[in-house]
Order: C-alpha cells, then sequence, then structure tokens
C-alpha cells in the first residue's frame, strides 16, 4: 500500500506504476490534447512538493476580537445577545440577534423538557446550527458577559452546541476595526435545526440533593461580594474576583483560585448563582475557560435553594474570614428550620 500526502494525486513514495521516465513521458505527447495533459500532470507533479496547508486555528473559548474582526474564523455565526433596541441601535456586520428576553425564565422543573425544546426552536430559527461553531458578543461590562455566557449555556443545553464568547465584547470589537451596521439583519439562509440537548449542563433538585448527602459532587457558589449566607461545604468562586467590571475574564486569577480549591477534581460540579445568567457565567468559566468536563448549572441558584429548608445553610462568617475557596471546613449537611415553600420539597 502507497502512503497519500495531502493531494489526492500526490505520493509520499514513487509508485511502482509511476517509473522514473514518467516525466519524460509526459513531455513526450505531441497532440494538442496531450500537451494540455502533460501540462496538468507537470502541476500535479510540483503541486506535491509543497507542504500541506496549516489546518485552521481550534477556536477558543475566548475569541480575540482582532481575529474575528481579520476574518481569521470565517465559519462561525455571531449571535449578540444584547436587548433587541441595541442590536437595531448598531451590531456587528453579521451577526444574528439572540436576545434573551424571550428566553427566560431557564429550564427547570416538571415543563423542563417542553421548556428546553421550545428555546431550542428559538435558537435554530435564529440561524444557530449544532454543527456550527458560536461565538456569543455583548456589551464590555459583568452584566454583558454574565448574558453572553447565559446565552452559552442555552445553546449547549438545547443544541448541544460548543459556544464561545467574543473577548472584550462589543468594545473590542469596535476597537479591532469590526464594522457596525444599523437596523434589521438579512434573515439567515436558513434556519438551523435542533441538535440532541445535553442535559448533563442542568442540574436537578435532586442533584443538589445527592451532592448534601455525600455524592461526588461539588457545589461551586458564584455569587458575587459577600452574600449573607453560604452553603456549607461549597467553594466560593465569586465572580467579581475573577471578572472585571468590563467583563474581561482574568484567566490568571480564576486558575489559581481552582488549583487552591481543588475544583479541578474529576467529579461533577454544580454551579449556583444570585440568578441563571450569574450561574452561567460560572459555568462558562468553569466548563469553557478551565477545561472542567462535567459541570452543570442549577438555575435556580442559591434563591431558589433557601426555599428548601431540608437543604443546608448556614450565615456567613465575619468579613475577612473567607476568600475565594472552600465555603466551610465541615462540608457534611446541616438540616435547618423556619418555614418556606416546601409545595417542591417532593418534586
Amino acid at each position: 500500500m502507497r502512503s497519500v500526502s495531502h493531494h489526492r494525486g500526490c505520493t509520499s513514495r514513487r509508485d511502482s506504476r509511476w517509473p522514473a521516465e514518467d516525466v519524460g513521458l509526459i513531455g513526450d505527447l505531441r497532440s494538442a490534447g496531450g500537451i494540455a495533459i502533460a501540462a496538468a500532470g507537470a502541476a500535479l507533479l510540483a503541486s506535491c512538493s509543497e507542504p500541506p496547508p496549516e489546518p485552521p486555528a481550534p477556536l477558543p473559548p475566548l475569541v480575540p476580537a482582532e481575529r474575528l474582526a481579520a476574518g481569521d474564523f470565517p465559519a462561525v455565526t455571531l449571535a449578540d445577545t444584547r436587548p433587541r433596541g441595541a442590536f437595531l441601535a448598531g451590531h456587528p456586520a453579521g451577526a444574528v440577534p439572540l436576545p434573551l428576553e424571550p428566553l427566560e425564565p431557564a429550564p427547570s422543573g416538571p415543563e423542563e423538557s417542553k421548556r428546553i425544546a421550545g428555546i431550542a426552536a428559538a435558537l435554530a430559527a435564529a440561524g444557530l446550527a449544532p454543527g456550527s461553531p458560536v461565538v456569543m458578543v455583548d456589551d464590555a461590562t459583568r452584566e454583558g458577559f454574565e448574558r453572553a455566557a447565559y446565552g452559552c449555556w442555552l445553546a449547549a443545553l438545547t443544541l448541544g452546541a460548543r459556544c464561545h464568547l467574543l473577548s472584550g465584547g462589543l468594545a473590542a470589537w469596535e476597537a479591532a476595526g469590526g464594522k457596525l451596521v444599523e437596523g434589521e439583519p438579512d434573515p439567515p439562509p436558513h434556519a438551523g435545526h435542533a441538535g440532541e440537548p445535553a442535559t448533563s449542563h442542568l442540574a436537578s433538585l435532586d442533584d443538589l440533593r445527592e451532592a448534601t448527602a455525600g455524592a461526588p459532587t461539588g457545589l461551586v457558589d458564584v455569587r458575587p461580594g459577600r452574600p449573607p449566607d453560604r452553603i456549607p461545604g461549597a467553594f466560593r468562586l465569586p465572580l467579581d474576583h475573577v471578572v472585571d467590571p468590563a467583563g474581561t475574564v482574568l484567566e490568571a486569577r480564576l486558575r489559581r483560585a481552582i488549583e487552591r480549591s481543588g475544583l479541578s477534581i474529576p467529579d461533577r460540579l454544580i454551579v449556583l448563582g444570585s440568578d441563571a445568567r450569574e450561574g452561567a457565567a460560572g459555568w462558562f468559566l468553569l466548563h469553557r475557560v478551565a477545561g472542567i468536563e462535567r459541570v452543570a448549572l442549577f438555575p435556580g441558584g442559591v434563591p431558589r435553594w433557601r426555599r428548601y429548608p431540608s437543604l443546608p445553610l448556614e450565615p456567613s462568617p465575619p468579613e475577612g474570614k473567607e476568600e475565594a475557596g472552600r465555603g466551610a471546613a465541615d462540608p457534611r449537611p446541616r438540616e435547618r428550620g423556619g418555614t418556606g415553600n416546601q409545595s417542591e420539597e417532593g418534586s
């Protein structure tokens, strides 16, 4: 068997059916048709000496604006997750609108599968397809980062898509010379189709109960600042510690925090924030930027956690006693008293 190089007609070693005098035979063809064939054969032989083309660079989780604006990633779909009014006032050329308001609330509870199907259909109608890379763009703020990350989580959950964020947001796009256009976009050339949902990105109430009962699952609380309460044993990774006010991910700080906390364990992680967008930002940081495979989001976050007295919760320690890392020395669940909305306790 002969080994094949980058060109269909090229071989990496001499084929026994092509002796050394082949080039001479091609040159000896006398007819006009023969001359054309000879020229094509010579070009083919010459192309065999050229190195194979470089494969396209992989798309990083945080896509540099200068490379995207320069057209280094021509096959991507650019989705703008800002409110529709902001999109119409000026958006990156070629971007499709993906306002998140119609896609909320996030899937959870008894209607979860129907909600996932509805969001998948909306994303597909916007032009997002499971097999195509998607880059979300939003304002250069922490809020914009959270919106874009939430769009990524929805695309991963409902379409099984591998999503990316434009690093530095819309400000970086403009600084890189990217063009902004106003008004309605051109309709997508064809509507995408809904792929298989990746429900591993979604955590349920039962998942939380199992985590507090000793399952090999880490809980990650990404609420910024100093919240009034904490989940015993959860890792604290405040968003404002690893994402600056301009929405820039502080990757070195993120990786140091993960190394200190032990978050890179192979077990599953469940992320909780103050709401789904905040939690999705933590999901994107851990799953896409840090590369931890098994990361899920509990969309209701800590506010929904508070509704179940059987789930452990305690006051936060005094100021200065807690930094990014494990939120409590004792991870064992402790039930708390008091009343609460228990209508879903059995769900």
